[in-house]
């Protein structure tokens, strides 16, 4: 089992240049992408994407590459930059705006003419393989914590659901008492009124029956144990099991409500009350799980 959350980031030489990977996942219901390249690398993008669809099945991802040139003469030749320079001015200049250039424009200018000078599909082939390295090092290290966080919420959920599944066997002993318990004080209550009626009348003993099969819980605890061997199967399972386990924590408390409701005991509806505190803890912590 595996957490939906997770970061990861590598690096990787590409000539005179550093390829910088980022990569974050954060829980979503389904798989959500975002991938942020250079500009002469948005054909990368399909690639890119594959490759975290090898990984993810569910979240919302956030990928960013970037390369870090180690010279502004990587980018472009100084007498590009000076005629580019020089032309811009006199744009300024004929529409009236003042034209102030600085070591900051000369920068960006110089990214700007690298990025769009003339890049082949064989460039992209080849710089892909490189940057495909680096991806898949940043996918591999979230990965890791994304299994790490996965083991934390595991061993959490199987100390709840150990708790619920106490809860239910406390009310499986405590159930078959109710029906007596019923018996006994309608008696009581026919007796405080001067009514003096023997427990085996017929009419009494139509009125118990009758909230016995009213206060039966016994297949909502079965089903509820049955939930809980499958929550259980669902955590160990090294598939993505995130809907599921959603699925099985809204059985978990129907049936929950249902037993509750049915019950008519007191002490059922405390134990009820406990399970569901540690159900909604449990269905938090599903939230991010994939």
């Amino acid at each position: 089992m595996k957490s939906m959350t997770g970061f990861g980031a590598d690096t990787a030489k590409l000539g005179d240049s550093t390829v910088s990977v980022d990569v974050y996942s954060v829980n979503k219901k389904g798989l959500e992408l975002a991938v942020f390249l250079p500009r002469k690398w948005q054909a990368m993008e399909r690639l890119a994407a594959a490759e975290i669809k090898n990984f993810l099945t569910r979240g919302k991802v956030v990928l960013r590459i970037s390369e870090n040139s180690a010279a502004i003469g990587g980018m472009a030749d100084a007498e590009s930059i000076k005629k580019a320079v020089q032309k811009l001015g006199e744009i300024c200049r004929s529409c009236g705006i003042p034209f102030a250039p600085d070591a900051r424009l000369v920068f960006e200018m110089a990214k700007s003419m690298e990025t769009c000078a003339e890049y082949s599909d064989a460039d992209l082939e080849r710089d892909w393989e490189t940057v495909k390295g680096a991806v898949l090092g940043a996918l591999s290290k979230m990965e890791a914590m994304r299994s790490l966080e996965g083991d934390s919420l595991a061993r959490d959920m199987k100390s709840r659901l150990g708790n619920i599944s106490s809860l239910v066997d406390s009310i499986d002993s405590l159930k078959s008492g109710t029906v007596e318990n019923y018996k006994n004080q309608l008696l009581q209550k026919l007796s405080s009124m001067g009514l003096d009626i023997d427990v085996n009348d017929e009419r009494v003993l139509k009125e118990v029956c009758i909230f016995a099969d009213k206060c039966d819980i016994s297949e909502e605890i079965i089903r509820l144990k049955s939930h809980i061997r499958q929550f259980l199967a669902a955590i160990d399972s090294v598939e993505p099991t995130g809907r599921k386990m959603d699925f099985i924590c809204q059985e978990m408390g129907r049936e929950s409500n249902t037993i509750g409701s049915k019950a008519n005991n007191l002490e059922i509806s405390k134990k009820v009350i406990e399970i569901k505190n540690e159900l909604e803890r449990v269905r938090e912590q599903v939230q991010n799980v994939e």
